[in-house]
């Protein structure tokens, strides 16, 4: 039976995983800049391994290796949330810097010029969404869709907000508009600097382990005095 399913994912792997691989998969695949591909490919070529390994293991240990199996399967998929949630983190960070830019060029430019000149010194994460979104204002600068489908991928309710605030700003222009923005915009300010503070304190709290290595280091000569001592106490007996 090992034989027969090794044999198939070996001609059908990469059919087989592709109609199994998760719903989310390729969406998170284009966000992080892997390629869907590969992905199954690498699936395909682990579970052939593990099957080949499979059939020379005791069959009353086989079950137990099933749950090896499912957990290289799904190894790929976590990687990519993981990576995924790091893209969140830095993209949070990002979009905030590049709001307080737009606050700046809506003085004197319109939103879809704003959007272009903002690309010369976007932050990295931000550079080619903005160039395909400024593409696609160009032809058609009032649709709600293209605003609100500007980085969609993440998932990000902070990002479909403030792209919301836009639009309004761009088609209304009133005075209502203009302040929901700039109110919009000082929110994510505050956020900016608790994300700031935030990261402050994580690399502070990971370096503050380091003040720990003297005091460790101490008790460890310490201990190794103490075992000489009493070791010379033995061979000499209790008498000084």
């Amino acid at each position: 039976m090992i034989i027969v399913l090794f044999i198939f994912v070996l001609i059908f792997g990469q059919q087989i995983f592709a109609v199994l691989a998760e719903k989310d998969l390729n969406d998170k695949c284009n966000t992080v800049g892997i390629s869907k591909k590969r992905v199954i490919k690498k699936r395909r070529i682990e579970m052939a391994i593990l099957l080949l390994i499979m059939i020379f293991i005791q069959k009353q240990y086989q079950k137990y290796f099933v749950v090896v199996l499912i957990a290289v399967y799904k190894q790929p998929y976590l990687l990519l949330n993981s990576k995924l949630n790091n893209l969140k983190k830095s993209l949070g960070l990002q979009f905030s810097i590049w709001l307080r830019m737009m606050e700046v060029l809506l003085s004197y430019h319109t939103v879809p010029q704003a959007i272009q000149a903002s690309i010369a010194s976007a932050p990295d994460l931000m550079v080619k969404p903005l160039q395909i979104l400024s593409e696609e204002l160009q032809y058609d600068p009032l649709n709600r869709d293209i605003y609100l489908g500007f980085m969609k991928s993440y998932g990000e309710l902070n990002i479909e907000r403030s792209m919301h605030h836009l639009y309004r700003y761009a088609v209304m222009g009133s005075d209502d508009a203009t302040i929901q923005l700039s109110n919009m915009i000082e929110d994510n300010a505050k956020v900016l600097i608790k994300t700031r503070e935030k990261l402050f304190e994580e690399k502070l709290n990971f370096y503050s382990w380091f003040g720990l290595i003297p005091m460790l280091l101490v008790s460890m000569c310490f201990l190794g005095l103490m075992f000489m001592v009493l070791t010379n106490l033995m061979k000499g007996g209790w008498n000084l």
